[in-house]
């Protein structure tokens, strides 16, 4: 029961607490005369200890981080922040400048996560079958880089008219 404990949570718990009350049930009905409350009362507190793998040792699994591998992941997450504000900073300006209307701008905001959502799922399941010689995920980069390069290409020219 603690493996279930470790993957459910709280619902691992609650199965587990099901399963010692009715164990302890049919105890009570085969003939073992013991107070259903203190029964109840028993199961709940020891529910309430809560998991017991959570005090164990799991560094084996799990080591401790360096102060340089910290910096790393944190400088990752700053590249990440500064294109998003880079994002947000040029992308407006220029939607406004190749001809997007004012009021459709939250609309082209809005594509791009409504447009993931969707993709994605069907994009990985692709991915995940793919046999060629290239590997899995390469040769979707490799397309979507192409397809970018041409869209971009496009709106230059259709920005020149």
């Amino acid at each position: 029961m603690e493996k279930l404990h470790d993957y459910q949570g709280v619902s691992g718990r609650m199965h587990d607490w099901r399963e010692s009350l009715k164990e302890k049930i049919v105890g009570f009905k085969e003939g073992n005369k013991v107070n259903i409350f203190e029964i109840a009362k028993n199961t709940v507190s020891d529910q309430l200890k809560g998991n017991k793998s959570a005090f164990q040792d799991y560094s084996h699994i799990y080591r401790h981080k360096t102060r340089l591998e910290l910096i790393r992941i944190s400088a990752a997450v700053m590249g990440i922040e500064f294109s998003y504000a880079a994002e947000t900073a040029f992308v407006s300006p220029t939607l406004l400048k190749i001809g997007v209307d004012h009021q459709h701008m939250t609309l082209v905001w809005a594509l791009s996560p409504l447009v993931g959502f969707f993709a994605c799922p069907f994009l990985g399941s692709l991915s995940d079958r793919c046999k060629l010689n290239l590997g899995r995920r390469r040769p979707f980069i490799i397309l979507f880089s192409v397809g970018v390069i041409l869209v971009n290409n496009v709106m230059l020219e259709l920005r020149a008219f």
